[in-house]
């Protein structure tokens, strides 16, 4: 793949999120001043911020990775049926295979296209079912990723896209272990559900993974609360970061009865930098054709580079001769 191609890559599908997370409003923190210190607690040091960024984008940026992993969600003491997902990425594209009951769906783009497609547990083919944007398939797949990537994901966001450039809107203080980001009011979104405020824990030993956090979120119906905590093996990492193996979600209503929480717990089987097989975002890869994409014809190129040239031309022509009105006999 072309290097520019890369680029739109990674800031077009990733930090586009940030573009529009921000669009929607001005995040809105508390930086802490009169705090009382202790022990060897500290204010934010020169840099930690920028630091926190750079490892929490680098791991959503185009990295070869593969991730399997499977979570199930409990209402009510009631475990529901578990949802298996195995994710790839790289330069090439993005794709997420997610099998829950009797039906795998597989989202996935390309530089030129995205898709989805399905197949039911009895049947041999896969079959098409839509061909979109890759922006289209990346916003479908917010909830898989996040499951997938719990060291840079809060929630549904990226932990990037919650941290603002200027450092009045944000407190952060540093411990001897972890360090413990508190945000007291994030930005509306065009998401219909988003973090309004809230705590997020990360350990500074490990890249700044994400740890635990205890957050506020906003949704055009009510507001909930939603605690969650991170599992590793620090013992073994892959590339500097430490390996995943799950998450455990909380969320509650507007009270904190137990029995109203719903639970989520996901367990991760696989996380490696492996490259993707050949073709493994393309329609191909699944038996199937690859798509007719509309194209731009031989003729319609002449006529766009000829209205170039004549626009280029009248418009010379026009400043040497300022006097000369359209239409009108000199």
């Amino acid at each position: 793949m072309s290097q520019p191609y890369c680029r739109y890559f990674v800031h077009r599908v990733f930090h586009v999120a940030f573009a529009t997370l921000t669009a929607s409003g001005i995040l809105s923190f508390t930086i802490c001043q009169d705090r009382s210190v202790q022990g060897a607690d500290k204010l934010e040091s020169p840099g930690l911020i920028e630091q926190i960024k750079q490892q929490n984008t680098l791991l959503l940026d185009a990295h070869p990775l593969h991730v399997v992993v499977q979570y199930f969600e409990r209402s009510d003491g009631q475990m529901a049926s578990a949802t298996r997902c195995e994710y790839w990425r790289s330069e090439d594209g993005l794709l997420a295979i997610i099998s829950k009951e009797s039906r795998q769906t597989a989202l996935g783009f390309n530089a030129e296209y995205g898709f989805a497609v399905e197949q039911e547990e009895e049947a041999e083919k896969w079959t098409l079912r839509k061909i979109s944007t890759p922006d289209d398939v990346l916003a479908k797949l917010q909830g898989h990723l996040s499951n997938a990537l719990v060291s840079s994901y809060v929630e549904f966001q990226p932990l990037f896209s919650l941290i603002p450039d200027n450092n009045e809107h944000y407190s952060v203080i540093e411990h001897n272990d972890q360090i413990e980001l508190t945000i007291s009011k994030a930005p509306k979104s065009s998401r219909p559900r988003y973090v309004n405020s809230g705590t997020v824990w990360l350990d500074p030993k490990h890249s700044y993974a994400v740890t635990k956090f205890d957050l506020e979120i906003v949704s055009p119906i009510d507001s909930a609360r939603v605690t969650g905590e991170c599992h590793y093996d620090i013992g073994h990492s892959e590339s500097g970061y430490p390996t995943p193996q799950g998450r455990t979600l909380l969320y509650y209503g507007n009270s904190l009865d137990p029995s109203e929480r719903v639970e989520i717990i996901s367990s991760i089987e696989r996380f490696a930098f492996d490259p993707p097989p050949v073709d493994r975002f393309r329609l191909t890869s699944f038996g199937l054709p690859e798509p007719e994409l509309p194209s731009i014809s031989l003729s319609w190129i002449i006529l766009i580079v000829a209205g170039f040239f004549l626009f280029v031309i009248v418009g010379a022509f026009r400043t040497k001769n300022p006097d000369v009105q359209p239409g009108v006999a000199s």
